[in-house]
């Protein structure tokens, strides 16, 4: 049962890693680099940003989960854990005040952090 649990942590926080990963060093640069116009990979990263979003709280909800079940041996069996929370508290923030913040601004053709020269 240790064992599998493990597995299942172990899992969860690959497919999160692994697709903030591919995200930023695949994706973001072929859309960029690859499509016609900015708009258009803007909308595709924003599309995906989306779905990596949600990967990433359903990872970290599974994740929490298995580590609830384990056994809490050691002194700092709550670290884990806690940095996952973060995780996602991040994720989340992200999702739902940034996200909406840069649809915002496209909109409405207005810089989020003005140039400095």
């Amino acid at each position: 049962m240790r064992a599998s649990l493990r597995v299942i942590r172990l899992l969860a926080l690959v497919v999160w890693v692994g697709g903030l990963l591919f995200f930023a060093f695949v994706l973001a640069p072929v859309a960029f680099s690859k499509l016609p116009s900015t708009y258009e990979a803007g909308l595709v990263v924003g599309a995906s940003l989306r779905v990596l979003h949600l990967t990433g709280l359903v990872a970290g909800a599974v994740y929490l989960a298995a580590s609830g079940w384990g056994r809490r041996d050691g002194r700092r069996w709550w670290l884990g854990p806690a940095l996952v929370a973060g995780m996602m508290t991040m994720t989340a923030g992200s999702q739902w005040a940034f996200c909406r913040a840069w649809k915002w601004t496209g909109r409405r053709r207005v810089e989020m952090w003005p140039r400095l020269v």
